[in-house]
């Protein structure tokens, strides 16, 4: 999984990042917001990490940014514990986690994971047979707009490579 931290505190990005490559994620690393949505245009990411405030952009605006042009993109924001009225107004945008000062390792991970847990591979149950021509059949009307889509589909791309094209209750 490929995540892009937006963090201007040199600690704070190091300690996240190295946190995450441990557990296996490729992480690329900006300073500020605007590098941020630069590195969003340009490259493709699962999940952004970016701290409330921000050189130049902020990371309300990333988010709000993320949900206009990348809806499926999963934001985490990083903000400061200590000010409840702010926390509530971060509770109400739609990110999917909110990751707290001073930092923990096991809320960072708690956040990170439950962002991502519906990106990861497919179960082995998930996986539709192809047959001899090496082709899986699945009728049209799954992917008609409006119909949910009742497994995700992926398409391999080697032996550990998977592109999904929907996902599971997908419109």
């Amino acid at each position: 999984m490929k995540v892009l931290l937006i963090q201007n505190e040199t600690e704070i990005q190091e300690m996240i990042s190295e946190i995450l490559v441990n557990k296996g994620f490729e992480v690329e690393t900006v300073n500020d917001g605007d590098a941020g949505i630069s590195k969003l245009t340009g490259g493709s990411f699962d999940l952004v990490i970016a701290d409330v405030p921000l050189p130049k952009t902020g990371g309300i605006q990333i988010l709000n940014w993320a949900r206009a042009n990348i809806p499926k993109l999963k934001v985490i924001l990083i903000a400061d514990g200590t000010d409840p009225q702010k926390l509530r107004v971060l509770n109400d945008l739609r990110s999917n986690g909110i990751i707290l000062k001073p930092l923990k390792l096991d809320e960072v991970l708690k956040q990170v994971q439950s962002a991502v847990s519906d990106l990861s591979e497919p179960a082995k149950d998930d996986i539709i047979s192809a047959d001899a021509s090496g082709f899986a059949r699945v009728p049209i009307d799954d992917f008609l707009v409006g119909k949910k889509v009742p497994y995700s589909i992926h398409i391999r791309i080697d032996a550990t490579k998977f592109i999904r094209i929907s996902h599971s209750g997908d419109e």
